[in-house]
């Protein structure tokens, strides 16, 4: 049997195949996840999620039929490929956004993100579909094709930094607040941080390989790499949030050690705030739960003080036995104004 030769082409060619191939397969996993796990199909995390997702298989199948000559017209293709490309990568970033004010509790902070994100939207994706479509439509395409390469650097770069400042303000927050979050929830606080951390760091290297192939001149392979690469950043940055929220939403261990009846009121609060659609943010939720292990110390410290040695032993002996009935004891937790400029969907999300 003859081998089979394979050309620099042909090698190119199948790498190419291979990232289509690892973004559709993304792109139908995270579809069965949102339509699994999601508990209520709406607000802006769901819907950006989803939009995100679909928007990673439409840019994919755009490039896909460009590349290996489906469709010739380069106006259908480019159509496919604008339609998936928008909410891909504004998409993404309004994943991240939607999440923030779990970590962000400033609202001027909060606005001039979403801020960015808009701005970018008319900055970044707008010119380039128009010089895109003009180029193609134009009877002489090289001033159009000279400008494209031009801003197309400009508006990956953009995009970069966006979602490197969104990335940052999580880490930033986080390590801000590990102090708080570590005596509350002490190793899973630790483990979080690093997840946390990694994805991050992870998400950015990503974001540097589209960027350099960019800068390359690799046009071709840094389009049909991007889909391969933001799928993996959207499973990377669900998981990574859906960690953070259940920190938060999660109980409490109190510094003895027990989970008595602040963990189950922790839950009781988490699942009721959820069903009214109401948000907690890292602050709120740490500040609550401050103030319940201080109530609680500070009453069996004010206790101790009137105990003489032997009523401190029947004591200790009538609290050994009322630990069998710990959940019917109610501690009282603060409640602090929910942060509703995000719509409540962090709380509809799950």
């Amino acid at each position: 049997m003859a081998a089979i030769e394979v050309t620099a082409d042909v090698a190119i060619a199948l790498a190419m195949a291979a990232f289509m191939a690892v973004a559709i397969y993304n792109v139908l996993e995270l579809t069965v996840i949102l339509f699994s796990l999601f508990k209520r199909r709406s607000g802006l995390y769901f819907w950006s999620f989803f939009l995100s997702t679909w928007g990673i298989f439409f840019h994919t199948l755009g490039f896909l039929t460009s590349v290996f000559g489906i469709i010739e017209s380069a106006i259908g293709w480019m159509t496919i490929a604008v339609f998936g490309w928008i909410p891909m990568v504004t998409g993404q970033s309004l994943v991240l956004y939607s999440r923030l004010h779990l970590v962000e509790e400033n609202p001027l902070v909060l606005r001039m993100v979403l801020g960015m994100i808009i701005t970018n939207v008319f900055v970044c994706h707008i010119p380039i579909i128009i010089i895109a479509y003009s180029g193609a439509l134009a009877a002489d395409s090289a001033p159009y094709d000279a400008a494209y390469v031009v801003y197309e650097k400009v508006q990956v770069t953009l995009f970069f930094m966006q979602e490197v400042i969104i990335s940052g303000l999580y880490v930033w927050n986080v390590h801000k607040s590990k102090h708080v979050l570590g005596f509350l929830h002490g190793a899973e606080f630790g483990k979080t941080l690093r997840h946390l951390t990694v994805v991050n760091v992870v998400v950015i290297l990503l974001d540097v390989t589209v960027l350099v192939l960019e800068y390359k001149g690799l046009y071709n392979m840094q389009n049909v790499i991007k889909g391969a690469v933001y799928s993996v950043k959207l499973k990377l940055e669900f998981t990574v949030l859906n960690n953070l929220v259940n920190l938060i939403k999660g109980g409490t261990t109190t510094p003895s050690g027990n989970t008595g009846a602040v963990h189950s009121q922790s839950h009781r609060y988490a699942a009721g705030s959820a069903d009214r659609g109401e948000d907690i943010s890292l602050g709120e939720a740490g500040k609550s739960r401050i103030s319940t292990h201080q109530r609680a110390g500070s009453g069996n410290g004010n206790k101790g003080y009137q105990r003489t040695s032997e009523a401190a032993a029947d004591d200790k002996a009538a609290i050994n036995k009322s630990n069998e009935s710990i959940d019917a004891v109610v501690i009282e937790v603060e409640v602090l104004p929910s942060c509703s400029s995000q719509d409540g969907f962090a709380r509809r999300a799950f």
